[in-house]
């Protein structure tokens, strides 16, 4: 088992969202989704679900544009900033103009990820 396997499973939140990233990176999606969800209820904590969220995403890759515009107005702005980041990594130009109505998200990472998603990778 690798490193990342075994540290989605720790209690520090930093290793878990770090193995999340790993785990995306390398398109191993070996988390099933009562797992993801039982991470993203561990710490309740808006990092890690927006971690949980991202990996649920690009697992489920056949669900990912309901999945993206569900959660374009999510609560948690790190699972908003996901959407944009996403949205931009993947070119999804049909999702392009939903980024629009995050331009003036009330947290500023969250607007900053849309316009440049909206206007730098596309």
């Amino acid at each position: 088992m690798d490193d990342y396997h075994r540290a989605v499973f720790s209690d520090n939140k930093d290793e878990v969202t770090e193995a999340l990233f790993a785990a995306i990176s390398q398109r191993d999606f070996f988390l099933d989704n009562a797992e993801i969800e039982k991470l993203a209820l561990k710490f309740n904590d808006d990092k890690v679900s927006g971690w949980a969220f991202a990996y649920r995403v690009y697992k489920y890759s056949e669900d990912r544009n309901t999945l993206l515009k569900s959660n374009i107005n999510n609560e948690n702005p790190r699972i908003r900033e996901h959407v944009c980041d996403i949205i931009g990594d993947e070119h999804i130009e049909s999702l392009r103009g939903e980024l629009i109505t995050l331009f003036d998200d009330p947290v500023n990472y969250v607007s900053e990820a849309a316009k440049y998603n909206y206007s730098e990778m596309f």
